[in-house]
């Protein structure tokens, strides 16, 4: 006896929108609710992407353009220093220091964060604002890169997948929905089936 093959079933592309005797109208509301909601997510994560990386690049590339660097004199250890210290309190390889400067014809002093081996009375650059105070260094130009492509995929990565999650939330209860009308349905229907089946 010849031994049956078994049937392989083939998938079809685009099988929601395909005429079917079977689909209900739920199922066919449920299946454009799918596409729009992948549509969102990709389209809104990209452009939402894309947003957060100009607007990151933008602002750090205007802070970096506002801050000015100034040459200073490292005056004193400001903070756990004792008297003869000839170099700064130091945290690793970088320090916090008292630090002098002339700028607009006046001096000013300031908190500045230096290598860790500078001594006092050594000069250093820091940074100023448009007021004249000290301000951690600004990026540079790969860093600007790398922390708004990050910043971007990051955003365009959390749109995407808020958009997938809710889109998941609002098609349980679609779903959920379609198959109590079904078992109303059914309830209708199921009596006579039932009679008609056992005579």
């Amino acid at each position: 006896m010849e031994e049956e093959r078994p049937t392989r079933v083939r998938r079809r592309w685009l099988w929601r929108w395909r005429s079917n005797p079977l689909r209900r109208p739920c199922d066919r509301r449920e299946a454009w609710f799918v596409l729009a909601v992948w549509a969102f997510a990709l389209l809104g994560g990209v452009c939402t992407g894309w947003a957060a990386q100009t607007a990151t690049a933008d602002s750090l590339t205007a802070s970096r353009s506002a801050a000015v660097p100034v040459s200073a004199v490292v005056t004193e250890i400001p903070l756990g220093g004792t008297e003869g210290k000839t170099t700064v309190e130091s945290y690793g390889d970088r320090a916090w220091a008292e630090v002098r400067w002339t700028g607009d014809g006046t001096s000013h002093t300031g908190t500045a964060w230096i290598d860790a081996d500078t001594t006092v009375g050594a000069s250093v650059t820091v940074w100023t604002d448009g007021e004249g105070k000290v301000i951690p260094e600004p990026a540079d130009h790969g860093q600007i890169q790398r922390q708004a492509v990050l910043l971007g995929v990051l955003s365009g990565l959390a749109v995407a997948a808020l958009a997938v999650a809710g889109g998941r939330l609002v098609r349980q209860g679609m779903e959920n929905r379609c198959v109590a009308r079904w078992e109303a349905e059914w309830a209708l229907v199921e009596p006579q089936w039932r009679k008609r089946m056992l005579g």
